[in-house]
């Protein structure tokens, strides 16, 4: 289905591109200072899952939507997460979401995208999961105290 007839939902991952800075942050910083202000931007295929309401994903005058980026997580990484137990780190399991490996989503690095921007479809989290997904996000906004 072409990405402008898209109705996302919240708690839907797609494939996304999303804006991906090439270079480290600190030699951009770098090169700013020095009176040089440009900055290369690339987009990079990669996942994201859907957190914006639904009165806005199906506003047809509203072409934007705000999602996060899914992270695939390396060996090692999964335990590591658990140990720290961040609020607003939402792991996913590949089994939950239509996803190859287990991944985390920092719910405190949102992206707003164009709809274009979206392609294919990959899956949706189950109820649970997404009131999980409320709360964490909430926690995000600091709409509510979170707990470690």
């Amino acid at each position: 289905m072409p990405s402008y007839l898209l109705t996302p939902e919240r708690g839907h991952l797609y494939w996304a591109q999303v804006p991906y800075l090439p270079e480290r942050p600190l030699d951009v910083r770098e090169r700013i200072s020095q009176g040089e202000v440009r900055a290369t931007l690339t987009f990079k295929t990669r996942p994201v899952l859907i957190v914006q309401n639904r009165q806005d994903n199906v506003h047809p005058a509203y072409p934007f939507v705000l999602v996060a980026a899914v992270h695939s997580l390396k060996p090692g990484e999964l335990d590591k997460l658990r140990r720290i137990n961040h609020p607003t780190d939402f792991l996913l399991s590949p089994a939950e979401c239509g996803l190859n490996r287990p991944s985390v989503v920092f719910l405190s690095q949102l992206l707003t995208l164009h709809k274009n921007l979206l392609q294919d479809h990959i899956g949706a989290l189950p109820p649970a999961r997404i009131a999980e997904l409320n709360v964490r996000l909430a926690m995000a906004l600091g709409l509510v105290e979170g707990h470690s």
